[in-house]
C-alpha cells in the first residue's frame, strides 16, 4: 500500500553522510549526553571527492526548529538552548588530499551550571567559498546548503529529566480540488525536557468488518525529532487503494520502548 505524504523522510539519513559539491561529511548528527562539568568527544569524517587538494573551514551556528520541521539559522550563542560555546572542533581549518578523508575531533565541555537540553549546528565548507549562503534544503539529520554541510549537535545530560509526547488535533484537511487525495493533519507535542525521536505510523481498522475478524493494517509514515516544549505539525494522506468501508484511523507515535504509544483516533468513511 503506497502512502503519499509531505513530511521529509529523516530516518534513512541518520547513519549516513551528506554530500555537497565534491566533499562528504558523516555523520550529520551528533548526540552528546555529557553531565555538567564533564567533557565528551565524538568524531566527524570529511572526505574530499574532488581531483585536487581542498581546504575547509569550520563554523558554528544556532538554529530554531519550527512546527513544519524546518530550521531557522541564527548566529552562534544567541538562543537560550545553544551549546555552541561548549564545542571545540579540532582541527578547525584543514586540507584534505584528493580522494582522502580526515577525522575531526568534536569535543563538548558542559559548564557546571548547564543542566539542560541544548543544540547547535557545526558547518563545514570549502575555504575558497567566502560568499553568503542561501538555504537549499533542511532536514533534522543535517542541513545542506549550497557549498556547505551542517552537522546538527544535540546535548542532554544522561541523568536528565523525562520524555513526554502527546498527539492531538487529528482531523481531515478538506480541499476544493477535485479528486484530491484525502489529507489529514495532527499536532505532535513534546511536553518533556529531552529531544524525542518519534516513529509515526497509522493503524487502519475496518469497523464494518469486525464480524469477519477485522481488517487491521499498519502503515509507516515517518520518523521525526520533536524538541522540548515544542510541537510539530504532521500531515499525511490516506493510502491509495483502500476498499470502501468505515475505518478507525489512528495516528500513533513510538518514541521509545520504555514508553507507551501515544496517539489520536478518528472515524473515516471511504466510498
Amino acid at each position: 500500500m503506497k502512502l503519499r505524504h509531505t513530511i521529509v523522510v529523516l530516518a534513512l539519513l541518520i547513519a549516513t553522510g551528506l554530500r555537497a559539491q565534491d566533499f562528504e561529511v558523516a555523520p550529520v548528527i551528533l548526540e552528546f549526553d555529557a553531565e555538567p562539568s564533564t567533557n565528551q568527544m565524538k568524531i566527524v569524517n570529511v572526505k574530499n571527492h574532488s581531483n585536487k587538494p581542498m581546504s575547509y573551514i569550520v563554523s558554528l551556528s544556532d538554529f530554531l526548529p519550527n512546527q513544519h520541521g524546518g530550521h531557522q539559522s541564527l548566529p552562534a550563542n544567541t538562543t537560550k538552548n545553544s551549546c555552541a560555546n561548549w564545542i571545540t572542533v579540532n582541527p578547525s581549518f584543514f586540507e584534505v588530499a584528493p580522494g582522502d578523508d580526515i577525522a575531526l575531533q568534536v569535543s563538548m565541555l558542559v559548564p557546571s551550571d548547564e543542566y539542560k537540553t541544548a543544540w547547535c549546528t557545526i558547518y563545514l565548507q570549502p575555504s575558497r567559498e567566502q560568499t553568503a549562503w542561501s538555504v537549499d534544503r533542511q532536514t533534522a539529520t543535517g542541513i545542506m546548503v549550497s557549498g556547505r554541510i551542517g552537522v546538527n549537535v544535540y546535548q542532554a545530560p544522561k541523568s536528565m529529566g523525562t520524555y513526554a509526547v502527546r498527539v492531538s488535533n487529528l482531523q481531515e484537511v478538506f480541499s476544493n480540488e477535485p479528486n484530491a487525495p484525502r489529507r489529514f493533519s495532527a499536532v505532535l507535542e513534546n511536553t518533556g525536557d529531552r529531544i524525542a525521536n518519534c516513529k509515526l505510523f497509522l493503524m487502519l481498522s475496518r469497523l464494518d468488518a469486525m464480524a469477519e475478524g477485522g481488517n487491521d493494517e499498519r502503515v509507516d509514515i515517518d520518523q521525526m525529532a520533536v524538541f522540548p516544549q515544542m510541537s510539530r505539525i504532521v500531515e499525511f494522506t490516506l493510502p491509495e487503494g483502500m476498499a470502501s468501508g468505515i475505518y478507525s484511523l489512528a495516528l500513533l507515535a513510538d518514541y521509545g520502548a520504555r514508553f507507551p504509544l501515544e496517539g489520536a483516533q478518528v472515524k473515516v468513511t471511504v466510498k
